[in-house]
């Protein structure tokens, strides 16, 4: 979009108010110095003077208007004079104090200590301890020798291009959903996991963030606490139980369109029963999960 000339739109603003003054002051002129002669002309001169002044007010106003705001502000609707470079000391840790408010108020201090949670220190071992679920020792197992075999490449990898070494760490089904009732280890077995990701190199903090589905509701604000959450779980692992909950009758959790995007970070969720994986869910993403069974309590 084309902006409008600041200095000019003010230019023409301060013309067409002036010429009904100047209108005015030939009359008193004419008046004051016998220019009888020019009377009829000066009236003229007034009257057209006023008419374009009444007919262009509002055109000119609202080009004015236009022009200070494509002068102060950029195509984003940002203020060039209240960029963050721009503002002083004291706005900028206004600004900072409002936002830590916000973050408070939606994810308080005290709960995040609790939700997270640090992953195995010792992963094979505790894996091994997990009394049945041969089903999913098979399957952690097999993620844990893509890991090794992935770990190998990179080695492989450090003296070649750029590009090699940055497909090194990309093992796919790095997302798990867990079907099972109570008691059959599906946060024990996210913790392991967490401690094998760790132990490898696939996330940076060996912690795992565990809420449950009705934790995001929030209302108007889901999206906010979503959000706050998932910055939270950077570097380590979120495992969300009873997900189901989210889209469960009429949930609190609201948001402007529906998105089955995953997010760049590990997520284990945990589902009773397979009908709640929403159907349209896209293949690229399916084949970033990995779903495990717990069939056996531990």
């Amino acid at each position: 979009m084309k902006k409008t000339n600041y200095p000019l739109a003010i230019l023409i603003n301060v013309v067409s108010t002036l010429l009904p003054i100047g209108g005015l002051a030939f009359i008193v002129y004419c008046y004051s110095y016998g220019k009888t002669e020019l009377t009829t002309l000066s009236y003229v001169v007034l009257t057209i003077s006023v008419l374009q002044w009444l007919i262009l007010k509002k055109p000119l106003k609202s080009v004015l208007n236009k022009a200070v705001l494509d002068n102060e502000y950029d195509e984003n609707g940002v203020s060039k004079k209240k960029k963050f470079e721009n503002l002083t000391r004291q706005e900028r840790e206004a600004m900072d104090l409002q936002k830590a408010s916000i973050m408070e108020s939606l994810l308080p201090s005290s709960v995040i200590e609790k939700i997270i949670k640090k992953g195995s220190t010792d992963p094979e071992n505790d894996l091994n301890d997990l009394i049945g679920l041969a089903p999913v020792k098979n399957k952690v197992n097999e993620m844990v020798a893509r890991m090794k075999f992935e770990q190998e490449t990179k080695k492989d990898a450090k003296n070649r291009k750029g590009s090699a070494t940055q497909q090194a760490n990309s093992m796919s089904g790095r997302h798990f959903c867990f079907f099972g009732s109570a008691g059959t280890g599906k946060t024990t077995v996210s913790r392991i996991i967490t401690g094998f990701l760790y132990k490898y190199g696939y996330i940076k903090q060996n912690k795992c963030v565990e809420i449950d589905g009705n934790f995001l509701k929030a209302g108007s604000e889901s999206a906010d606490k979503t959000r706050l959450i998932i910055q939270k779980a950077y570097g380590g692992v979120l495992f969300i139980d009873e997900a189901y909950t989210i889209i469960d009758g009429n949930a609190g959790y609201l948001y402007p369109k529906r998105d089955h995007s995953v997010p760049n970070v590990p997520v284990c969720w945990v589902q009773t029963s397979a009908h709640t994986i929403p159907a349209d869910i896209s293949a690229d993403i399916a084949m970033q999960i990995t779903i495990m069974k717990m069939s056996e309590e531990i």
